[in-house]
């Protein structure tokens, strides 16, 4: 519901993936528009998330010209009260940087209608070096301060935005969810 009202054009778990170290990965949707993947998960497992940062950086994309979101995890649906970001995963060479991002109007001529824009600085990590992590470092990392470095002119909530979170919200409750 969250993308059709925004037009996002979206495929659901269009196909799955051996990851390198022979896990078995099936991403719950990809928007081809911002040749993103999307997980949906209510929460995250360290466990989980290892599989999300191999994934980030295999999982196949269009070459990168600037730095976009590969992977954007999305959570519960939050009531909107302002910007709302959500976690994303983003490519760098074999480096996976667990960031924020949010939804926001193209404004160049080539953007799609929405794009998906990072802010902050991240945390780096190398899939192969995950499984020595232990899983304290690894929330320890994710929980830190993201440092706005004069990126919060861009993250202004935008109308489209909450009534769209509004919309998914409705269509879980609609189908029996409760909470």
């Amino acid at each position: 519901m969250f993308f059709d009202h925004l037009g996002i054009e979206w495929r659901y778990e269009p196909e799955g993936y051996r990851l390198s170290n022979g896990v078995k990965y099936l991403p719950d949707f990809y928007l081809p528009e911002l040749d993103t993947w999307v997980e949906v998960k209510g929460s995250l497992r360290p466990t989980e998330l290892k599989v999300l940062v191999r994934a980030a950086v295999e999982l196949p994309r269009a070459p990168d010209i600037t730095v976009t979101p590969g992977l954007l995890l999305l959570g519960d649906i939050p009531v909107s009260t302002g910007a709302t970001t959500f976690t994303a995963f983003t490519r760098v060479a074999n480096l996976a940087i667990i960031g924020s991002a949010f939804f926001t109007p193209g404004v160049e001529s080539f953007d799609p209608d929405w794009v998906l824009m990072t802010f902050g600085r991240g945390v780096f990590f190398q899939p192969d070096q995950m499984d020595s992590f232990k899983p304290a470092f690894l929330m320890e990392e994710l929980c830190k301060t993201a440092t706005m470095s004069g990126d919060e002119a861009r993250l202004q909530p935008h109308p489209s935005v909450g009534a769209a979170l509004t919309r998914a919200r409705s269509a879980r409750f609609e189908h029996g969810e409760q909470g």
